[in-house]
């Protein structure tokens, strides 16, 4: 069975094509509580599910959960920022988001983001993607997989 957080747009394809070979049932389950639940939901059932490094790293030792596919370009895990027009959304602070947006793809907020986690972890629950700073992600360490 496979459990996924969000909608059938994105994680309902990645989940139908990505664990179409899973063994055992393939039923697909759609979650949207959130990675903390899903991740829950599944270690309870000893099933499988789509989720990402970093909720993986911060539960997987209490859960039991242990990555088998990792790195996959089929599915991509990004984080955007997008600016919203405050001119149609009341309330936005368009300056500091705009200062924010600047910052992000430099140098000190790409270094942030790469050793995020890697003290309390051991490994970063994210990569940078800015040009210079993106690599691809290397395999999670120190988990076993669950047995059959």
């Amino acid at each position: 069975m496979c459990r996924a957080r969000g909608g059938p747009v994105v994680t309902g394809r990645a989940c139908g094509a990505g664990w179409r070979h899973a063994p055992g049932d393939q039923r697909r389950r759609d979650r949207t509580k959130g990675n903390v639940a899903t991740a829950r939901e599944a270690a309870a059932l000893q099933r499988y599910t789509l989720l990402n490094r970093a909720t993986i790293l911060t539960l997987g030792g209490d859960l039991g959960l242990a990555a088998l596919l990792e790195g996959d370009p089929l599915l991509p895990n990004v984080i955007s920022v997008l600016l919203v027009n405050p001119a149609t959304v009341p309330g936005v602070r368009g300056d500091a988001a705009v200062q924010v947006i600047t910052w992000l793809p430099g140098d000190e907020a790409q270094r942030l983001i790469s050793e995020f986690g890697v003290e309390q972890f051991g490994q970063p629950l994210f990569f940078p993607r800015a040009p210079g700073w993106s690599r691809t992600p290397t395999a999670l360490t120190g988990r076993q997989p669950l047995g059959p």
